[in-house]
């Protein structure tokens, strides 16, 4: 008889008898914690909590206090399908109801139509089950990544899941700073600094330290075969675009979190330690040396294009009177005495219905098109959602009187108008920017782009010459990079609608020709502040945790953190010098304090791993073990540290919930 024990479960979701369930039976499940299954022949033959029974020569599965629970049965699935939705979603926050919603080309039926439509032409990727791929191709047949290409078929040389990158250790990586969170909870990110030591037939690099076995011959591959390797060089490298953007609590994190990442990509070579290469662009920062000595441990910073002989002149650039090449033109609007609102009105409308009257004089039908489509900047999504309900009721109305009072031959109709916002699928992004780029002579052209700050940086759609801006932006930075979105090959024509209730608009308003003759000059400087109190409080014992699983492989896996007292002082000194030295260059005063607290952390490490119970960098919920991590935000013991998973975590959203009367 082959048995086997499911032990340690820390959830154990079972249906109540003996037979199947039916109707509103189906409901009846029990739950049991800390629960144990035995199962015989493949027959469940007995279900438990507490300690579980001794099963002579069974095979003993410990679920380390994960959740057990039957096979999903006629689950309510979705299969890869055509078209998208996601437009509907706004189209119900105003009220729609679903089959206004369909009778307008929507609901359920626009995707089934998409589907039974598409062919297989219209997928260029294709998912490689066994090896655990992304193959991507692409749609133009004259390309050599063309999918269905005879002969030689190739796919584009690029990888865009985590745990692929980990496994083909690319050239070049392209990632956000959000992804060097996962420095203390994966062993994996050692393969991104070339810490690899094997190659798997199967699963590509393996990281130093990871654990890794060999697979068994299956029926679309051979037996996998795991050879050893040397490790590669570490990047030379780091090309950072958007400096000003590393500021602030993300700034902070992103720059302790540098200390590790640098000390990866250093090596020897001849004697001499030779370190990475930082590249960094901005076009709106200040203090440029204290950043980069905050962010990356730089004493010295080179900038470029340096200063010329002349202000004007610098060799690399060279300055034109506005009069030669005018690229882009201010006008501020302060109506005293008057909503935001009704002064927001009159100035969409009145600038909408004027570049369709000129697109209608012969003359100006060659030069129109970059006026034609108005992109409306907000501070707040709050504030952009007023902007919404204008668009679609009041501004209409206000152009009609106005083409009205002033005798107009035609008027102004918006048909087409799109959102461009944080609250975007990132598969709607490419198309919404393709939008932009429709000159005024289809009738497909945008009339208006109404947009948050995401617009503020990768935006880059030459047609764009008109802006209206509500209100002025906190930083003057994101006023720059938003305004600078329009005039890129046609000149630009920026209005900025200032609240006159507000002292800081009021302010700009009154200095406006002095503001805007010298915008560079009142760019603030950046904040970034790695190792200050609440810093370290977050982020310092994440350092020590992926210095000491990405430099010791015995302590790399889950289970090494159980193995920490067999490091030696020394190797734990090195450890804390590492840290030490770059905060010595970033904040010195806070040297005493980080030492302490860096020695509080490895006491309360090794205590934990003396006790009988054991001890993991993580696991899920169990008594089981103890665990040296949890998720920031989850309740934690008095051993645990909060550690962050993605640095989105910085800053914390307010949490909210809806309540029902059950």
């Amino acid at each position: 008889m082959k048995k086997l024990l499911v032990k340690n479960i820390g959830l154990l979701a079972t249906p109540e008898g003996k037979s199947a369930h039916r109707g509103s039976e189906q409901g009846k499940i029990k739950f049991l914690k800390d629960a144990w299954v035995l199962i015989e022949d493949g027959v469940i033959a007995s279900v438990g909590t507490g300690e579980a029974p001794a099963a002579a020569g069974a095979e003993i599965v410990d679920a380390e206090g994960k959740l057990v629970t039957p096979g999903l049965v006629d689950a309510h699935t979705h299969l890869i399908f055509g078209g998208w939705r996601q437009n509907e979603l706004g189209m119900k926050l105003h009220g729609k109801t679903y089959l206004e919603i369909q009778n307008a080309g929507g609901g359920i039926q626009s995707t089934t139509n998409a589907t039974r439509g598409a062919t297989e032409e219209d997928e260029n990727f294709y998912i490689d089950i066994p090896t655990k791929s992304v193959n991507i191709y692409c749609s133009d047949k004259m390309c050599m990544f063309y999918r269905y290409k005879q002969g030689n078929k190739m796919k584009i040389p690029v990888y865009l899941v985590d745990e692929e990158i980990y496994a083909k250790c690319p050239t070049i990586i392209l990632s956000t700073v959000d992804k060097f969170a996962r420095l203390p909870w994966d062993v994996n990110t050692n393969t991104i600094f070339g810490r690899v030591d094997r190659l798997c037939s199967r699963d590509g690099y393996v990281a130093i330290g990871a654990e890794h076995s060999r697979h068994n011959r299956t029926e679309e591959l051979p037996t996998s075969i795991l050879t050893p390797i040397k490790p590669f060089m570490p990047p030379e490298l780091i090309i950072q675009d958007e400096l000003h953007l590393i500021t602030g609590p993300l700034g902070t994190i992103y720059g302790a979190y540098e200390t590790i990442i640098e000390d990866l990509c250093t090596y020897s070579a001849a004697g001499k330690t030779i370190k990475p290469k930082y590249v960094v662009s901005t076009a709106t920062i200040k203090n440029a040396a204290e950043q980069t000595k905050c962010l990356y441990g730089r004493k010295e910073t080179a900038q470029f294009p340096p200063n010329g002989f002349e202000i004007g002149d610098s060799f690399f650039i060279r300055e034109i009177p506005v009069e030669n090449d005018p690229f882009r033109r201010y006008v501020g609007i302060c109506a005293s005495g008057q909503s935001v609102k009704t002064a927001l009105l009159r100035v969409y409308a009145i600038v909408l219905q004027a570049a369709y009257n000129l697109s209608q004089e012969e003359e100006c039908k060659d030069y129109i098109d970059p006026y034609y489509t108005l992109v409306g900047y907000y501070n707040s999504i709050r504030e952009l959602g007023g902007a919404v309900r204008l668009l679609q009721d009041d501004i209409p109305d206000r152009i009609q009187r106005i083409k009205k009072k002033y005798g107009m031959s035609k008027q102004r109709f918006l048909n087409h108008k799109v959102e461009i916002t944080s609250r975007m699928s990132s598969y709607d992004i490419p198309k919404k920017l393709s939008q932009l780029e429709i000159p005024y002579t289809s009738k497909e052209c945008l009339d208006t782009a109404i947009a948050t700050n995401m617009i503020a940086v990768g935006m880059d759609v030459d047609r764009l010459g008109l802006m209206v801006v509500t209100g002025q932006p906190k930083q003057n930075s994101e006023y720059i990079q938003a305004t600078s979105r329009i005039g890129r090959s046609f000149p630009g024509l920026v209005v900025t609608l200032y609240n006159p209730y507000r002292p800081r608009d009021l302010s700009h308003y009154e200095n406006f020709t002095g503001y805007h003759s010298q915008l560079y000059r009142f760019v603030e400087g950046t904040t970034a502040t790695p190792f200050s109190a609440r810093a370290r409080d977050r982020v310092l014992h994440a350092l020590v945790i992926s210095a000491i699983r990405l430099h010791y492989p015995n302590l790399a896996n889950n289970d090494g953190a159980a193995a920490i007292s067999e490091l030696t002082d020394q190797q734990l000194d090195e450890i804390k010098a590492l840290i030490l030295n770059r905060l010595n260059i970033i904040k010195p005063t806070a040297k005493a304090d980080a030492e302490q607290e860096i020695d509080d952390f490895i006491c309360n490490w090794k205590l934990l791993a003396a006790q009988p119970k054991g001890l993991k960098y993580y696991v899920f919920k169990t008594e089981k073990y103890n665990r040296l991590m949890n998720s920031y935000g989850e309740v934690c013991t008095d051993f645990e540290k909060a550690t962050l998973r993605s640095m989105r975590e910085v800053e914390s959203s307010a949490n909210m919930y809806y309540y029902t009367e059950e």
